[in-house]
């Protein structure tokens, strides 16, 4: 009983949030242009997300498989730290590689900035997971003789809800990513290089349509995570 309080201060909060967020900025903009080219790049968005995500989950796994014992695990620093820094950084530093390619401002850089920024949390997520299995099953399979990618297979066999959840982290941090593309990848045009653009260009006008669309879009992907995280428990 005690706790009904708070949680009922807890979805007033929510509430004002929700309103600040998605219904002052409505009526403040009583004209919304909804364009066509919002649906190009928020479609261009969806599938080099979901190209960058189907790469990001298996190499995830693979890492996380890598460093979870002995002193491999040291490592992850070195795959975590993209989430650690603004990722206008993350397309300097992919510049010099993407320049080299010929691939600015092409599908190749973004799927690339997509892999860098969404591999930590598959990494993460996935990591997580085969920790709390712990090493027994690995301690048990190879004074047997079974080969280590056999062992790696029974692990991802046993997590696979976390690989999921892995690959819907991974599409949802692609889908989002602007930061990079500032950078590297104006064109083709994808959700956040739209709202930059037609936000400089004309104001919220321009912009507030196309991200109640990205809220809803995000809304249903974060129904889905919680949904899966739920079974997994």
């Amino acid at each position: 009983m005690k706790l009904q309080p708070i949680l009922l201060a807890s979805l007033s909060l929510i509430s004002i949030y929700l309103a600040a967020l998605i219904v002052l900025p409505v009526i403040n903009t009583p004209l919304m242009i909804f364009q066509d080219d919002a649906i190009a790049a928020i479609v261009n968005s969806a599938l080099t997300s979901t190209v960058a995500a189907l790469i990001a989950t298996p190499v995830g796994s693979v890492l996380a498989y890598f460093t979870m014992n002995g002193s491999r695990r040291f490592l992850t620093p070195l795959i975590m730290f993209p989430i650690a820094i603004p990722h206008t950084a993350i397309g300097v530093l992919l510049l010099p590689l993407v320049r080299g390619l010929g691939a600015i401002d092409t599908w190749i850089a973004i799927v690339l900035a997509m892999l860098i920024v969404s591999t930590p949390l598959s990494f993460a997520t996935v990591r997580g997971a085969l920790k709390s299995m712990g090493p027994e099953l690995n301690e048990f399979l190879r004074p047997l003789g079974v080969k280590e990618y056999w062992v790696y297979w029974f692990y991802t066999r046993s997590s696979l809800q976390s690989h999921v959840l892995g690959l819907l982290l991974a599409w949802l941090r692609s889908f989002s990513e602007l930061g990079a593309f500032l950078i590297i990848a104006h064109r083709p045009v994808t959700a956040g290089i739209y709202i930059y653009e037609s936000f400089l260009m004309g104001g919220l006008a321009y912009t507030i349509g196309a991200s109640l669309l990205l809220v809803g879009i995000a809304v249903i992907f974060a129904t889905l995570l919680v949904l899966i995280g739920e079974r997994d428990g």
